[in-house]
C-alpha cells in the first residue's frame, strides 16, 4: 500500500493482475491532477465565482514523468469543457529563467496560467519570479505550493495562488480533530496532511486483515490474497475521505474526478492560499468547501 500518485500503479497492476493482487495506491494517480483541474476551473466559470476574461490556458512543466502526465492530461481534458489551450504544454528545466519564459506565456494573453513542477522551492522560485510582473491570469501550482517551505519563501506574495491535492484533510469533523491531534503530538511544524495518509491506509489494512482472519505468516499468499479482497470490497471512510479501490486499478477513486458521489470518492481538495500566516483556504469541492474563492491581487 503505498501513496505514489503515479499512473503506472495502474499500468503495472493491469498487466498481470494475478501477480500483483497486492499492490495498492491508496490515492488517486497525478492524472486526476490534470482532469481534475479542468474539472474545477469550469466550476468556478459556470458556478459564476470567477469570470475569466477569455477561455484560454497556458500550461508550463517541468522535466519530471509525474508533471508531464498532469499538463497532457490538461490539455487533453481542456476543450471538452470549452477551454482554447495557447499550445502545447511547455516542459522546461527546473532552473529555467522563468521569466523569459513568463514573456512567451505574456504574449497569448492567457486567463489561466498552469505550473505542474512540485517541487516546494522550485516553485517559489518560479512564483517569485512570476510576481515581479504578473500576468492578468489565475495562477496554479501544483501540489508542493501546499508546503509550509514554499510559503516561507514567498510570504505575502502568494496570496491568491491556487493549489490542490488528491488526498489531504478535508476541514470536517475528522480532519480537523486528526490535525491537532497530530500537532499535539508531533509539533506545530508537523504536516498532518501527509501524516494522515499512512495513518489512513494501515486503519484500512487493520480493518480488511481484520475481516479476512488476520495477518498470516510471512510469505502466506492466501491469507494475503483475502486480505486484497477484503481492501477491494470495503471501502473506508477515513480521515482524508472515502477510501474506495477501483476494481480494475487498485487505486483510490477521486471525487469528483470519477465519480460525482462524495461518499465514494476521495475528495480532490483544491486550496488558495491566503498569506504565510494563514491556512490556505479549502475551497472546491462541494460538499467540502470552507472559504469562497477570492480574486487573487495581482489580477486586474
Amino acid at each position: 500500500m503505498h501513496h505514489n500518485t503515479l499512473v503506472q500503479h495502474h499500468d503495472t497492476v493491469a498487466s498481470d493482475p494475478r501477480r500483483y493482487f497486492g499492490c495498492f495506491m491508496s490515492d488517486p494517480a497525478e492524472y486526476w491532477y490534470g482532469q481534475g483541474f479542468i474539472k474545477f476551473l469550469s466550476w468556478l466559470r459556470d458556478s459564476g465565482r470567477w469570470r475569466p476574461r477569455n477561455r484560454r490556458i497556458a500550461i508550463l512543466s517541468g522535466p519530471k514523468p509525474y508533471s508531464i502526465v498532469i499538463a497532457n492530461a490538461m490539455a487533453g481534458s481542456a476543450t471538452k469543457f470549452g477551454w482554447e489551450l495557447t499550445g502545447p504544454p511547455q516542459i522546461h528545466p527546473v532552473n529555467s529563467d522563468w521569466c523569459s519564459v513568463l514573456d512567451q506565456v505574456r504574449a497569448h494573453d492567457p486567463a489561466v496560467l498552469a505550473m505542474t513542477h512540485f517541487h516546494a522551492g522550485d516553485l517559489a522560485r518560479f512564483h517569485l519570479q512570476f510576481m515581479e510582473r504578473p500576468l492578468n491570469a489565475l495562477l496554479y501550482l501544483q501540489y508542493g505550493a501546499l508546503h509550509r517551505v514554499f510559503s516561507e519563501i514567498t510570504g505575502e506574495r502568494a496570496r491568491g495562488v491556487i493549489t490542490c491535492t488528491v488526498i489531504g484533510l478535508p476541514r470536517d469533523e475528522l480532519g480537523r480533530n486528526f490535525a491537532a491531534g497530530y500537532r499535539a503530538r508531533f509539533g506545530a511544524q508537523s504536516t498532518p496532511e501527509i501524516g494522515c495518509q499512512p495513518y489512513c491506509s494501515l486503519h484500512h489494512y487493520a480493518i480488511a486483515a481484520a475481516v479476512a482472519g488476520g495477518v498470516g505468516a510471512p510469505g502466506d499468499v492466501d491469507i494475503n490474497r483475502r486480505i486484497a479482497k477484503a481492501l477491494l470490497e470495503i471501502p473506508y471512510r477515513s480521515v482524508a475521505g472515502m477510501i474506495r479501490y477501483h476494481p480494475a486499478w487498485q487505486a483510490a477513486v477521486p471525487y469528483p474526478d470519477a465519480t460525482q458521489d462524495p461518499s465514494l470518492g476521495l475528495p480532490h481538495l483544491f486550496y488558495q492560499l491566503r498569506g504565510p500566516e494563514e491556512p490556505a483556504a479549502l475551497i472546491a469541492p462541494e460538499p467540502f468547501i470552507e472559504k469562497p474563492f477570492e480574486q487573487p491581487p495581482w489580477i486586474w
